[in-house]
Parts: C-alpha cells; sequence; structure tokens
C-alpha cells in the first residue's frame, strides 16, 4: 500500500470536485443553447444566416462531446 500524505486524499477530493464543477458547467451551458433553439428562439435561430446556424450547431456538439467524453473519463 503506497504512503499518502495526509493532504493527498484532500487534493484527489478537490480534483473530482472540479471536474464535477466543470462538468455542470458544461451541461448547463448546453442546457441553455439548446433552449435558445426552441419556441420563439427557434424563429431567431431560423433567421440567422446558415454560417451562424452552423457554428451555433457546432458549439452545441462540441459541448456535448465534451461532456460525453467527461462523463466516459469518471
Amino acid at each position: 500500500m503506497p504512503n499518502l500524505s495526509p493532504i493527498q486524499p484532500i487534493e484527489q477530493s478537490l480534483r473530482q470536485l472540479d471536474r464535477q464543477d466543470h462538468l455542470d458547467a458544461k451541461a448547463a451551458q448546453l442546457h441553455s443553447l439548446l433552449v435558445a433553439f426552441k419556441g420563439e428562439g427557434f424563429q431567431a435561430f431560423h433567421a440567422l444566416g446558415a454560417e451562424h446556424q452552423n457554428n451555433l450547431i457546432w458549439l452545441a456538439s462540441d459541448l456535448a462531446g465534451e461532456i460525453s467524453h467527461r462523463v466516459a473519463g469518471q
């Protein structure tokens, strides 16, 4: 069994909390972005040019991919 300093378990717990906080933040960002695409927000999205629409969908895809990657890595 490795010798752990008393601080190491605390540092590990803080890193886990940081990962969870980051995951929670990315999930909240994705949720807000997708909320803007539904209902009345869809009309505004639809009125954007194709480049902006593609960039927003790309952003949503990147956020979903990062969330998926972090969940799989935990």
